[in-house]
């Protein structure tokens, strides 16, 4: 009888001891798992924070790239304006340059031209053939070479005589002989009027 309850006895000691070291293994297990499943959790979130991180900077140096490229063009569009502004400046200003040396050609040519041809103190004034009634005679001549507008204005004594003389190439102004401009030729052709006219 004692050696079969020492037999249940080890019998159970022996079935506790393995389910001990079962229960043991299965939280060894279980542990193994979980710390598993962590360092699994652990890997995919710093793969998620490493993809969202690459992403981040890929998107920030496409932005990156395309703010130079916008840049760049905008630099290349200011440039371009500036060469073409300072082209057109410069056009401008050979084109100014032009027509002022053909400006002064022209001023040197006619210059020449009217040393060439008459000058006033030696153009041949007609001469009056006959005697004008009291107020204002206008009459013209036609010449060959020229077209004469006189104006003979006569009061009482007084008698002046203005003639002006149309050549192709210029048109002169005199005053009882005298050369005038023609904006003195009209000042004094109203002031000689108008004295004609006072009473």
């Amino acid at each position: 009888a004692d050696a079969r309850i020492k037999f249940i006895a080890d019998s159970i000691a022996k079935a506790q001891a393995e389910e001990k070291i079962k229960l043991a293994a299965m939280e060894k297990a279980r542990q193994d798992s979980i710390a598993k499943a962590k360092t699994e959790a652990d890997a995919r979130a710093k793969f998620v924070a490493d993809s969202i991180a690459k992403a981040q900077a890929e998107q920030k140096a496409r932005f990156a790239a395309l703010e130079k490229a916008r840049q760049d063009s905008v630099a290349k569009a200011n440039t371009e304006a500036l060469a073409r502004a300072k082209l057109i400046a410069d056009s401008t200003k050979r084109a100014n340059e032009d027509a002022r040396i053909a400006a002064q050609k022209e001023a040197l040519s006619k210059t020449n031209t009217q040393v060439k041809k008459e000058q006033p103190e030696k153009i041949a004034l007609p001469t009056l053939d006959k005697d004008y009634p009291e107020g204002i005679s206008e009459e013209t001549l036609k010449e060959a070479n020229r077209t004469i507008y006189r104006t003979v204005i006569k009061k009482s004594a007084d008698q002046d005589v203005f003639l002006k003389i149309v050549y192709s190439y210029a048109t002169y102004y005199f005053k009882n002989g005298t050369s005038l401009s023609e904006a003195n030729y009209q000042t004094e052709l109203k002031v000689v009027k108008a004295k004609l006219n006072d009473k």
